[in-house]
């Protein structure tokens, strides 16, 4: 009897362990209830900015991001179980986005939803002129002027003419199907040696057709020399134009998305913008300045909410596009900084500072603002701002400059070799085991969190060294606090082969960017050390590298400085 007991015992045992074991599969979260995730509403419109609520409905963690606008503003990113969010436009904006909610657990995405954002007056978009590139046999590379596989529509396509210099139809290379909505593949215009052009001429415009927007799909793929590829994609190199006539042109800007963060490596670019004067027709060239990286694909062109203004009569206002980095911050010690300044329609043009005295100072070379900072000797920080602008015009962007406040001469620094594999504790992940969720290591001998979002965190072997990789937006690396003292500058160093598109900023626990820890673009070209001087923290307080965008960071060294 007692044998048969025992037995009884022991697999009532076993089924409660199966039981348990079950339920920990399916969730970790301690309410059982089956995740559900509800935004309300689904789509949120702003005649003229303002402010609206997002209603969240759901039993689980979440996070919200802006999908690549940044003029949408969240009260919150994140947060657990039902809440609001006040989702923020300011006045006069005119535009599309879309706030993307996420629902995960340990396990990954569990649920996710989108809202669309609209701002300005609603307008219904006309197809003016659409190109998928069509399917014929381009297996013999044909150029632009022999290919006749086009496959033009709408309503101002019929008599569109292509051209081309040093470009030809392919098939070949990582194909776009399902990179974004409407990819059509296989076949594309490849960019040989640069400059290379393909030009679009003759779309017809309608009376009254000037507020456009334009979009097409396109690919960077370049070999490194460890043969790894880096499909980053760069504007810079790739521009758009349009004209009138075809033969004097306006450079126009664009946006793209995050398409090469991931594979396909395929980007869905828009430009949205408005001609002065309205012009029957229209002429559209793509020029690529870097020899045998780029593939386009699905142009289309449609009335819109306009933009950038155009002016195809008497020529575009110069304007200042961009600068980098957006803001500067020195040490006490002070040095020097250069901004680079990117320029639309500024043929002949030169740049002019202002807002600096003291210890601050800049002078222009070209398009390179070079900032020099004296030793501060005060108590506190030095704060002042920096205005560049275009001779002769009014066009001018504004720099924030920071001198940190004198150190107390106490310091301490921590570096992190993430390139030993002898620095890495035993548990820690490879690329088949990636986490995500935050964990505490013991890296070097320093104790960091480290927590991964949709790339997870990973040691990587490259030949006889390693890295650690980190990503996508979201993911981010805790640093340790030392006892009465506060971390001042962060020096980061990342490795060729990795995203030359990759932002990455110093936050506080709040993920929130500090003084001189905005973020940075590590391009990882020529110079792979990053450097935050930071300004305004607090003793015993930690903070973290915070990944901003969707793509991966790389690193090999961490050296934090402490006073």
């Amino acid at each position: 009897m007692k044998k048969v007991n025992s037995l009884k015992f022991w697999h009532e045992l076993l089924f409660m362990l199966m039981m348990v074991s079950f339920t920990a599969c399916v969730d970790d979260n301690e309410d059982t209830e089956a995740p559900y995730l509800e935004v309300n509403p689904a789509t949120l419109t702003f005649e003229n900015g303002g402010v609206q609520t997002l209603e969240i409905s759901t039993n689980r963690q979440w996070k919200a991001k802006v999908e690549d606008v940044d003029w949408v503003s969240l009260s919150k990113t994140q947060g657990e179980g039902s809440d609001q969010i006040q989702v923020s436009v300011p006045e006069g904006t005119i535009g599309e986005a879309k706030i993307n909610i996420i629902m995960s657990n340990r396990s990954g995405i569990l649920k996710s939803a989108t809202v669309n954002v609209k701002a300005g007056a609603v307008i219904e978009s006309k197809l003016i002129y659409n190109e998928t590139l069509g399917n014929a046999d381009a297996s013999q590379k044909p150029y632009i002027s022999d290919y006749q596989g086009w496959n033009k529509s709408g309503d101002g396509a019929t008599s569109v003419e292509y051209a081309g210099n040093k470009t030809s139809i392919r098939s070949s290379g990582l194909t776009n199907t399902d990179a974004y909505e409407g990819a059509s593949g296989p076949n594309v215009v490849f960019f040989g040696t640069a400059p290379a052009t393909f030009d679009i001429n003759k779309i017809a415009l309608a009376e009254g057709q000037t507020n456009l927007k334009l979009t097409f799909g396109a690919s960077r793929s370049k070999q490194n020399e460890d043969k790894s590829y880096d499909n980053s994609f760069t504007p810079e190199t790739f521009k758009v134009s349009v004209s009138s006539n075809g033969t004097n042109w306006q450079e126009i800007t664009y946006e793209k998305n995050n398409g090469d963060a991931d594979h396909p490596y395929w980007i869905l670019a828009t430009a949205n913008f408005t001609l002065k004067k309205a012009v029957p027709e229209l002429y559209i060239r793509f020029t690529a300045s870097e020899s045998s990286v780029f593939r386009l694909d699905d142009i289309s062109l449609s009335t819109g909410y306009g933009g950038q203004e155009v002016n195809l009569e008497g020529g575009n206002e110069p304007t200042i596009t961009s600068v980098d980095p957006k803001t500067i911050t020195f040490t006490d010690k002070g040095g020097n900084q250069d901004v680079k300044v990117t320029l639309a329609n500024a043929e002949g043009k030169s740049l002019t500072v202002s807002g600096l005295s003291g210890i601050l100072s800049a002078n222009v070379n070209g398009t390179t603002v070079t900032v020099t900072a004296n030793p501060n000797t005060t108590e506190a920080a030095v704060k002042q701002t920096l205005t560049i602008k275009i001779e002769g015009t009014e066009r001018s962007v504004e720099v924030p400059v920071t001198v940190s406040e004198p150190t107390s001469g106490n310091q301490e620094t921590l570096t992190i070799d993430f390139t030993s594999d002898n620095s890495y504790p035993a548990n820690f992940p490879l690329s088949a085991q990636k986490k995500q969720q935050r964990e505490n290591f013991t890296i070097d001998n320093v104790e960091i969190a480290i927590m991964g979002e949709s790339s997870g965190y990973y040691k990587v072997k490259s030949g006889n060294s390693s890295y650690l990789l980190i990503g996508k937006a979201g993911a981010y690396i805790e640093f340790p606090n030392i006892k009465d003292k506060r971390l001042t500058q962060v020096r980061a160093i990342s490795r060729t082969g990795a995203s030359t598109n990759v932002e990455v900023g110093i936050t506080d626990t709040n993920n929130s960017f500090i003084t001189g820890g905005e973020t940075q673009k590590w391009n990882n070209t020529t110079d792979f050390t990053y450097i935050y001087n930071l300004s305004g923290t607090s003793i015993n307080t930690n903070y973290r590298l915070y990944v901003n965008n969707s793509y991966n960071t790389q690193l090999t060294k961490l050296e934090l400085l402490y006073e």
